[in-house]
């Protein structure tokens, strides 16, 4: 049997999975338990303009404005936390685009 399930938006912290499925001849049963540990892989602190990124995986960020140009991009290492500080750019709206082990996510930041 093969299962595909994706959560989009797990809560922060410890989090526990495991499925309930009846089969044909009635029976409940469930599979394994899966522990996942969820912290948001970057976030942006307005007060002091910095991006944290919080992974223990090589990643790439992106800063593009509107036009979708890019500004400036960041390249990680391994650390568990890392800031890019933001303080210098203008004044307006970016898109925060964070490329990760083939994922892209992306955000938006008001300076």
């Amino acid at each position: 049997m093969y299962l595909n399930i994706q959560t989009n938006i797990p809560l922060q912290g410890h989090n526990y999975y495991r499925i309930a499925f009846q089969d044909n001849t009635g029976e409940i049963n469930y599979t394994n338990t899966i522990y996942l540990n969820y912290i948001p892989a970057i976030e942006f602190n307005s007060q002091t303009k910095t991006l944290n990124l919080y992974s223990n995986e090589p990643a790439t960020i992106k800063i593009l404005n509107l036009f979708g140009q890019t500004v400036e991009i960041f390249e990680s290492n391994n650390s568990d936390t890392q800031s890019f500080s933001l303080i210098d750019y203008p004044k307006g709206a970016y898109i925060v685009q964070l490329e990760q082990s083939g994922l892209i996510n992306c955000i938006k930041v008001l300076l």
